[in-house]
């Protein structure tokens, strides 16, 4: 549903500058633009169990008919994250061939891969808000045992905190690990010293922030670099800093633990069970081995998709994890920190994948409308087609249920009718608030005002705050109308009665109430 606004709407011209209040519609906005229509997802609101019963019935079927089409997967766990709570999980196959009655659930643990890097990025935010880094600080000033051959160092700095967590350090892939003198049998089984030592012996293959080198070792130096700057082993550092404060029970570091009753076993795609899939991955664990459950990363998910509050980390990091830091050239894809990013229809997804021998693992989400799925497999390189399936459906059933019941627009506890009025300035440039829908919303001139209790001052009892957008023209980009010019308008109330407005663009300019 596209909402088309004339050019002479779209512009309030006065002689104060006056700020130009654009629409609030739960509904996708356009306005004339030569740079098309601007998309605007809906909010993110609680919905009934009833109506997504339907929706979650489609998904199971949905992924039984892709685990009978891939037929090398034994087993799989997946789950449906919405505000915050895990709404949905079922397990699929066997966690065990040998065992008939091991279906997996959302607490059967599964090897995780590439998603271990989540958890070193979490222990860099958290390091960063103890005030020890700051994610833009050299790892080399922090970590000096950490060095690497530099062809472009005379015009490039060197390598960050930040740069390793995206991608972006023009690092090779793997770590120097499997040598003659490492240890038979166990994987990349060397010491901090001796791994640096290799490290040092390597050359960079890109300058920094040129292009993403998806990099593993970049996350090993990464993690070690932490667990040296805490005087931790790093899998004490992920467990005690981490794993415990936030109650993730069925996640930990390292395979190498006797599996249990909750273990997925690992498989490879013929079936057959792999003897050493759940080995250490030693000093390169950063980077791929741990292991978790739906649950878990349900939990995971949730916590950074609630970005205007403080729990575990600050409203701040999580919202710095999201941003991208890499937009690949057809605007389809790029890296966050270190989320990866895919378009799915108008939104561009948060996603992490992990593959290592006998497992594959994803987790996907979208911070805008709260919706996040999970999929967990013993067989590895089984988890991207369930998942594609699952979010090619429910991510837009679940953005149409959220626009087609907007939750109730907040307001003051006056409610809105007091508002609605003639004001007039002291030039005589007269705006008329309205309330079309009886006292639903507000607008001035059809454009309109959304209410913002967390911009109320106590110590300011008589101001009541609403927040709009400007408009500077009808050459607008989209980034720039959407995000480009949020403005405060400042109603003064006195005995339940409006008196006047101000906004922050216009200063000396007060509408008073006709």
């Amino acid at each position: 549903r596209v909402l088309n606004v004339s050019p002479d709407l779209c512009v309030m011209r006065h002689l104060h500058g006056v700020l130009l209040l654009s629409i609030f519609f739960w509904s996708n906005a356009e306005f004339p633009s030569k740079w098309g229509s601007c998309f605007r997802a809906p909010k993110p609101h609680k919905v009934e169990q009833s109506q997504l019963k339907a929706a979650f019935d489609h998904v199971d079927s949905i992924l039984s008919t892709v685990l009978k089409e891939r037929i090398h997967t034994v087993g799989m766990s997946a789950g449906i994250v919405l505000n915050g709570e895990l709404v949905w999980s079922k397990g699929y196959g066997l966690r065990d061939k040998t065992n008939t009655s091991s279906v997996p659930d959302k607490y059967s643990n599964y090897g995780i891969g590439s998603i271990s890097k989540i958890f070193a990025m979490i222990e860099m935010m958290k390091t960063q808000e103890e005030g020890i880094i700051n994610i833009e600080d050299t790892v080399e000033s922090h970590n000096p045992l950490f060095k690497i051959k530099n062809p472009w160092e005379s015009h490039s700095r060197p390598i960050t905190f930040r740069q390793l967590c995206c991608h972006l350090a023009g690092l090779p892939r793997e770590a120097p690990c499997n040598t003659s003198d490492d240890k038979p049998g166990e994987f990349c089984a060397i010491d901090q010293k001796t791994a640096f030592n290799r490290i040092a012996q390597l050359d960079m293959i890109e300058p920094v922030d040129v292009v993403p080198i998806y990099s593993n070792l970049g996350f090993d130096v990464l993690g070690n670099s932490l667990a040296i700057i805490h005087n931790m082993t790093y899998k004490d550092m992920i467990t005690n800093r981490i794993l415990k404060p936030l109650g993730y029970t069925g996640t930990g570091v390292g395979l190498n633990t006797s599996p249990n009753a909750t273990t997925a076993l690992p498989y490879f795609a013929t079936g057959k069970f792999c003897t050493y899939c759940r080995s250490a991955f030693g000093w390169s664990t950063p980077a791929g081995g741990m292991y978790s459950t739906v649950n878990d990363l349900a939990k995971l998910m949730a916590m950074f998709m609630e970005t205007t509050t403080n729990d575990f980390l600050l409203a701040s990091s999580k919202r710095q994890t999201l941003l991208p830091r890499y937009i690949d050239s057809d605007r389809e894809g790029g890296f966050a920190l270190p989320w990866e990013l895919y378009r799915v229809g108008d939104y561009m997804v948060r996603t992490k994948r992990g593959d290592v021998e006998g497992y594959s693992s994803e987790i996907l989400f979208v911070p805008e409308i709260k919706l996040g799925m999970v999929v967990l497999t013993n067989v590895v390189e089984q988890a991207p087609p369930p998942m594609q399936a699952m979010a090619s459906y429910l991510l837009p059933y679940v953005a149409g249920l959220l626009r087609s019941t907007p939750p109730a627009a907040m307001a003051p506890s006056i409610g809105l009718e007091p508002f609605v009025g003639v004001y007039k300035d002291q030039t005589g440039y007269e705006i008329e608030v309205q309330s079309p829908d009886g006292g639903k919303t507000l607008t001035a001139m059809g454009f309109g005002l959304e209410y913002m209790p967390e911009l109320q001052h106590p110590q300011i009892a008589n101001e009541v705050v609403f927040q709009t957008r400007r408009r500077d023209g009808d050459q607008q980009t989209c980034i720039l109308f959407e995000f480009g010019g949020k403005q405060l308008v400042r109603f003064l109330v006195d005995g339940g009665e409006v008196k006047s407005f101000t906004t922050e663009n216009a200063w000396g300019s007060v509408f008073r109430r006709q």
